[in-house]
């Protein structure tokens, strides 16, 4: 452990600063604090600023931990989460097999049949999760929109086309779950899209 000098009442930065990427943009960095007045600096969700090797971006507390090192002096560990809102997404994308029955009309020249027809078909899902400055999900859900957008729907049973009917809507585009999360000074979003609906 680095040597750390402290006089009076002051405190002072250990100056081993530990930094690393998280998931989705979210970033994490921590640092210790030496002093003998010190129980009550960053409490949790404080901002952080002006720490020395602090990375860029917007920070607030996560986790802190005090200890005693001799008496009168104290060691306070801080852990900060947050970064810059930059763009950065991770996604997940598949497809997921649905199957409906139907009910039809088949007109004849003489009479009207109701009849009973399957869908099924395979929908693409994505979901994406990234970093906002905001507590909104509107980063994720463009984002996941955009990428559905690209992926075709896999038809394997439509409509016969004799039949009056339901059909699968092979545009259609749902929103069909999100969540935003605070870390720390940045918000962690999440929305899925699924493509590929019958109509109500």
């Amino acid at each position: 452990m680095a040597a750390t000098i402290i006089g009076g009442n002051s405190t002072a930065f250990e100056p081993d600063i530990i930094s690393e990427n998280g998931r989705d943009g979210i970033s994490r960095f921590q640092f210790k604090v030496n002093g003998k007045t010190i129980s009550d600096l960053y409490p949790i969700d404080a901002v952080v600023t002006n720490v020395p090797g602090q990375p860029a971006g917007s920070f607030r507390v996560v986790y802190r931990s005090l200890e005693n090192i001799v008496e009168g002096l104290q060691r306070l560990s801080i852990s900060a989460e947050g970064g810059s809102a930059n763009g950065l997404y991770i996604s997940e994308a598949g497809y997921q097999y649905n199957e409906s029955e139907e009910p039809g009309l088949v007109t004849l020249p003489l009479a009207q049949i109701k009849v009973q027809y399957k869908l099924i078909w395979l929908a693409p899902s994505v979901t994406v999760t990234t970093n906002s400055a905001s507590a909104s999900d509107s980063p994720a859900r463009t984002l996941a929109q955009q990428i559905i957008a690209t992926m075709p729907v896999q038809i394997i049973a439509n409509k016969p086309g004799n039949v009056a009917g339901k059909q699968i809507n092979t545009n259609d585009v749902k929103i069909t779950g999100s969540s935003v999360e605070k870390a720390g000074g940045l918000w962690r979003v999440r929305a899925t899209a699924t493509k590929g609906q019958i109509p109500s």
